[in-house]
């Protein structure tokens, strides 16, 4: 007896995407309201534990708010906030750092998804833009960091963090029919530093075809 089941998607190489976060960029704001802090003559409440969880973040990730001076080499995360990220292996590590040069030396962005935090400021107008707001996408961006790291742990990843948009467009000659969720659901994903900048790599398969399976099952006769 055939049972139809799930597709099956066959594939036989990966590609590579590349979520970079540079905090010392998207902390500039925080940093020019701090500065100003003291000087607003009446503090509203969700703009102080807004700065106050931000704070929080922000030295987590920055090892106690210092910044961390290394020498300008990829450091994939062992352990950062207690959590655990994958490790690449060797040829991983290779095609990663390949990619990463190209992007850093010859500004291709071909397999770059862009923050979402510096992709809203873009649309902002600075002059008019309630600082509240500001804080609000801030604190929104370091807790999706936190959150990718937290599930890269586990394998896993964060889709709240990711630019789906951008992920679609960089797809497109790919022709899959999949969506992106699924596809990057059986992506590997390794997190990884560089000085303040912080890089969610995905190793996603590129599906070549799909299958319609069946589930055999034999019958008794007699």
């Amino acid at each position: 007896m055939l049972t139809e089941t799930d597709p099956s998607f066959l594939y036989q190489e990966h590609e590579y995407l590349f979520h970079m976060t540079n905090l010392s960029k998207i902390l500039k704001p925080y940093y020019e309201i701090a500065e100003h802090k003291g000087e607003m003559p009446s503090e509203d409440a969700t703009e102080t534990a807004l700065f106050k969880r931000i704070e929080i973040l922000r030295k987590q990730l920055l090892n106690n708010g210092r910044a961390r001076r290394s020498r300008r080499s990829l450091d994939f995360l062992g352990s950062i906030l207690k959590f655990i990220t994958g490790v690449p292996d060797h040829d991983d590590l290779i095609e990663i750092k390949t990619i990463l040069n190209d992007i850093i030396e010859n500004n291709n962005k071909q397999r770059q998804i862009n923050s979402n935090f510096e992709i809203m400021m873009k649309t902002f107008n600075i002059e008019t833009i309630k600082q509240k707001v500001i804080l609000q996408e801030l604190y929104k961006e370091l807790f999706d960091l936190t959150a990718t790291i937290n599930f890269a742990k586990n394998g896993n990843f964060y889709s709240a963090a990711i630019n789906t948009d951008k992920i679609e467009r960089i797809l497109e000659k790919e022709q899959t029919s999949l969506p992106v969720i699924d596809i990057l659901e059986y992506a590997d994903t390794h997190v990884g530093r560089l000085d303040e900048t912080f890089i969610v790599i995905y190793k996603y398969p590129v599906i070549e075809k799909k299958c319609t399976t069946y589930k055999v099952t034999p019958l008794s006769y007699r």
